[in-house]
């Protein structure tokens, strides 16, 4: 049922024909017929009613229809791309009845036969240059029916039995530029063009007066009526619409900003004139403006910031309170265990001084107990404080260790090591946290080896306001004295390391530097125990006078 008619072979040598369900191509180098067809949507319609098929300087098909004006076909990517041109789309077409179209064989330009006249069409730039009909002298209206053109520029029309012909050589071209006028300007139906007489004033609007009418006309006398327009809105437009002879325009929800409005126009044979222009700012609503904005903006970070102010304040406040309620509750537990560490050692004390006096050795006796009131004098000053010099601390261990060597016949040799760097005066820390773990080496390690045993504590810094204290003995190791399973050695054991590890805990709670407490079991070379390095690591705190 498809009716199909010869219209051009292309530079492929490919032969095109139209019909009444798309246009199709005979390939010649495989023998196929191809058929090519828009999808089909609101924007590109489908063809139904082709007549002519011409192809341009740049290898596109050009294709006439009588009820949808132009169709352009291109390849791109091996894919057909397809476009549609109509009285609407700005190209400047007086008719969507297209009949024929042909190439001038001397340039580019291609001639359409249509409702409106006979159209000199331009494909590259894609719009109507001029128009031709009775009023240049044709004998018919409409565009006639078929035409040609001849290499001598001679374009010949046959319109019912009547031949136009025109020689294109020596065609007089209109080069009139004609001047556009602003003829009205409506801001929602309320004329404004009065408002202007030099053409250099700006229309300012309110956000909610966003809807506009223009109307313009050439000044044009010598056929007026063939007049073309074209017109863009920077601001709202993309390109410029080529509206044909259409001289009105209406725009509607423009959005607050500055527009110009651009208006230019053409005689019958498409020299255009200058632009008139006319410069529309849309004033935003006052919450849009920009030192609106910024009072809210700055309103807004004023509040965030003394919000988030407040809210430190209060959170430190809140932290103040509580740092200092857990220092009450630390400062109490730790006056407890003072308080439990001092009869824990002034008994095993008493203790020594009952052995020599049972054994009647009055002069040993009595040394111990010069010492022991000495030792007794240094405890009873540090009683009351949370934290002592570290020369005081010497001074008491010192004097422990000797008490303890001499209560014990002098079974272990001992010394005490405090690097150069260290300014013992000028530190503080911790009182009696150093004593029991020297008391554990010297009971649990020391006293239970058969040969003469040693002792060193060792006092360095190594990173700032940490002490280090190296508690290094060569007893019978930690393993070998809980096999021994003393009642009185481990009742003391656990009673003064229990003490001693919270209150290591309690120091940590309130301090961001952690004390710690590391054991190391010493082996021989044979694998035997070779007695017992404990590393304490201790915050100190500088003392100034």
């Amino acid at each position: 049922d498809n009716q199909m008619a010869p219209c051009i072979a292309d530079s492929k040598g490919n032969i095109w024909f139209t019909g009444s369900n798309g246009i199709y191509e005979y390939r010649q180098a495989d023998k196929k017929y191809y058929q090519h067809v828009p999808p089909g949507s609101d924007d590109l319609p489908t063809i139904t009613e082709s007549r002519y098929i011409a192809e341009d300087r740049n290898g596109h098909i050009w294709v006439t229809t009588i009820n949808n004006g132009l169709y352009e076909l291109a390849t791109e990517n091996g894919k057909d791309a397809w476009k549609n041109y109509n009285i609407n789309s700005g190209i400047g077409l007086p008719s969507d009845y297209c009949e024929k179209i042909l190439r001038d064989p001397t340039d580019s330009i291609l001639w359409i036969s249509n409702g409106g006249g006979l159209l000199k069409f331009d494909p590259v730039q894609r719009r109507v240059v001029s128009v031709i009909n009775m009023q240049n002298g044709l004998y018919g209206e409409g565009g006639g029916y078929t035409f040609a053109v001849f290499p001598d520029k001679k374009l010949v029309q046959l319109f019912y039995g009547a031949l136009n012909v025109i020689d294109l050589n020596t065609y007089r071209k209109n080069s009139f530029k004609p001047v556009v006028q602003l003829n009205s300007v409506k801001v929602m139906n309320e004329e404004q063009v009065y408002q202007f007489s030099s053409g250099t004033e700006t229309l300012k609007l309110p956000y909610n007066r966003n809807f506009l009418q223009f109307e313009f006309a050439a000044l044009l006398f010598n056929n007026a009526n063939q007049s073309q327009y074209a017109y863009r809105l920077e601001g709202a437009d993309k390109d410029w619409v080529y509206s044909g002879q259409v001289n009105t325009v209406a725009y509607s929800g423009l959005r607050p900003g500055t527009y110009t409005f651009r208006v230019k126009g053409a005689g019958n044979d498409g020299v255009w004139g200058p632009e008139t222009t006319l410069k529309i700012v849309i004033r935003p609503p006052f919450y849009a403006r920009w030192w609106f904005i910024t009072i809210c903006a700055l309103l807004a970070a004023t509040a965030i910031y003394r919000w988030n102010r407040m809210k430190i304040i209060r959170t430190k406040k809140e932290e103040q309170l509580k740092a200092s309620f857990q220092n009450k509750i630390a400062e109490t537990e730790m006056k407890a265990l003072r308080a439990q560490m001092n009869p824990h050692f002034i008994f095993n004390s008493l203790n020594s001084i009952q052995k020599f006096i049972l054994k009647n050795e009055h002069f040993e006796a009595s040394q111990y107990l010069t010492k022991f009131s000495r030792l007794i004098r240094l405890i009873l000053d540090h009683s009351n404080q949370d934290t002592i010099q570290l020369s005081s601390e010497l001074d008491l261990l010192r004097l422990y260790v000797e008490m303890e060597s001499l209560r014990f016949d002098n079974r272990f040799d001992y010394r005490f090591r405090v690097d150069e760097n260290i300014q013992s005066d000028t530190l503080e820390l911790p009182s009696m946290l150093i004593q029991p773990y020297i008391e554990n080496a010297i009971w649990h390690g020391l006293l239970h080896k058969k040969e003469k045993g040693r002792l060193d504590v060792h006092f360095s810094v190594n990173e700032p306001g940490m002490l280090t204290v190296t508690i290094d003995d060569d007893g019978i190791g930690r393993e070998k004295a809980a096999e021994l399973k003393s009642k009185q050695v481990l009742k003391k054991k656990s009673y003064g390391m229990q003490i001693t590890g919270d209150r290591i805990d309690i120091i940590n709670r309130n301090q961001h530097r952690q004390a710690s407490c590391r054991i190391i079991d010493k082996k021989d070379p044979e694998g035997q125990p070779a007695g017992t390095t404990v590393v304490l690591t201790i915050p100190v705190n500088p003392l100034y006078h």
